[in-house]
């Protein structure tokens, strides 16, 4: 089960609170893509996209962890995304240390050292506001934030299809399952 989002209807899920502001922090979900363009799976912002942490897919289909302020940004990548299911995931370690995973593989990390400030605001299929919007085409399920960098061991045990509320429950700060029991809705 996942909750299914249209590009073409503009919808996501908001909340006017970021779960979390700075790194160590991790974000995984499972995705079935539809189209090819840039799509966000999920992004902590500061409401626009000027600063931020986010999870998702260009416009190649790669899984691309990145993390901007007003200044710099930049995208750790790995992989590319047919549209089968994929489990996609972001650990933003630190300030100066970011990779993108696919189906339990990691990608070579990223290490520009940038801080995004101001963070308000947590969305699932939608990056920031416009022109840069990303929504996401297609079904996204099992989404989690954590507090603490995911280990490649993590990675591996959640694209095998183990839960996230077993992976490291300790940590676990946020965790939508987006299935039809869940009763959650898309914004449009």
């Amino acid at each position: 089960m996942a909750l299914s989002f249209t590009i073409a209807s503009s919808m996501y899920l908001s909340n006017a609170a970021a779960v979390l502001t700075a790194a160590p922090l991790s974000m995984v979900a499972w995705i079935k893509k539809s189209g090819d363009a840039n799509q966000c799976v999920m992004s902590l912002t500061n409401g626009d996209w000027t600063d931020s942490f986010a999870l998702y897919l260009s416009s190649l289909n790669s899984v691309q962890a990145g993390t901007y302020n007003s200044a710099i940004g930049q995208e750790a990548s790995v992989g590319s995304v047919s549209s089968a299911w994929a489990h996609v995931g972001a650990v933003f370690a630190s300030a100066d240390s970011r990779q993108a995973f696919l189906n339990g593989s990691g990608g070579t990390i990223a290490t520009l050292s940038v801080t995004p400030a101001g963070l308000n605001t947590t969305r699932i299929g939608r990056y920031g506001n416009s022109p840069v919007d990303f929504y996401f085409g297609g079904s996204i399920a099992q989404a989690a934030i954590y507090n603490a960098t995911l280990s490649a061991s993590d990675m591996a045990s959640l694209a095998s299809g183990c839960s996230p509320l077993l992976i490291r429950p300790d940590a676990l700060v946020a965790y939508w399952p987006l299935d039809e029991s869940s009763g959650t809705t898309a914004t449009a």
